[in-house]
């Protein structure tokens, strides 16, 4: 369980594709010891329930069946975030006090 205070679509995003990777690509081992399959995490089950604070019931997004219905609403919720997570990490920085007048 994880539980971010006011998330925007690019926390959402970021999450979803966290959710992907564990489903999709389990991974087999872990730490430094390759190829001992020494455990596997993979994601069974994950639903994200956005909660807006009135005392409404939450909405959710079975992030799972988002993989396995990509025609369904839950898919289509999920990609609708992707835009925002991608602008976020692709944006250039604003230049600091440190950048001005440097060239490089």
């Amino acid at each position: 369980m994880l539980d971010v205070t006011a998330p925007d679509d690019a926390v959402l995003g970021l999450l979803a594709l966290v959710v992907r990777e564990l489903a999709t690509v389990p991974l087999d081992t872990l730490g430094a010891g390759a190829g001992s399959g020494s455990g596997r995490l993979v994601a069974t089950r994950a639903v994200l329930a956005t909660h807006e604070g009135d005392g409404s019931p939450p909405h959710e997004v079975d992030l799972v069946r988002a993989l396995t219905e990509p025609d369904g609403p839950d898919a289509a919720t999920a990609r609708g975030w992707l835009p925002e997570l991608h602008r976020q990490i692709t944006r250039a920085p604003e230049p600091g006090p440190d950048d001005e007048g440097d060239p490089s």
